[in-house]
């Protein structure tokens, strides 16, 4: 991810807007519902693969999964690096963005859980999504930030 289109993504995401979720035919809200029907199903899998990955700190998969694009350290570097970070405890997807910068790029908004101090607290999170073909790469669980940061809690759901 290109360090400009992440400080967009992420003033967007500082600008309040609320996360808003659509009923699917069944009538069940999808946080997916904005992604291509024939691309929703494989995007909520990756995401979910990762979150997965991510709560189990299965660091070196994470690595071999992530966008060529997002990787700035060398395998051993980011493991080491990630394995000192919050634990992710679990996350609540609520709203899926086309990226309005990169034509082939999704950002999901949620709600993460993680384990930080000893402590678990649930802030707005985010990922990118990017497709290439008909295969998603997403990237890792990002915290948009903390109180001490000036960034929004959440209730995880």
């Amino acid at each position: 991810m290109k360090a400009f289109g992440l400080f967009l993504w992420l003033v967007v995401l500082n600008c309040g807007t609320p996360f808003q979720l659509s009923r699917d035919a069944s009538g069940q809200k999808s946080a997916y519902d904005g992604v291509p029907g024939v691309h929703r199903k494989a995007l909520a899998d990756s995401v979910e693969r990762m979150v997965y990955l991510q709560r189990t700190r299965q660091w070196a998969k994470i690595y071999d999964l992530l966008d060529k694009n997002d990787r700035t350290d060398s395998k051993d570097n980011f493991v080491r690096k990630a394995s000192r970070g919050p634990k992710l405890l679990a996350f609540s997807p609520k709203n899926a963005t086309h990226s309005p910068i990169h034509e082939d790029e999704w950002l999901i908004v949620g709600c993460g859980t993680f384990l930080r101090n000893g402590t678990n607290s649930s802030w707005e999170s985010i990922l990118f999504g990017r497709l290439a073909g008909d295969k998603w790469s997403v990237s890792m669980v990002l915290l948009s930030g903390g109180e001490d940061q000036g960034l929004t809690s959440c209730r995880a759901t």
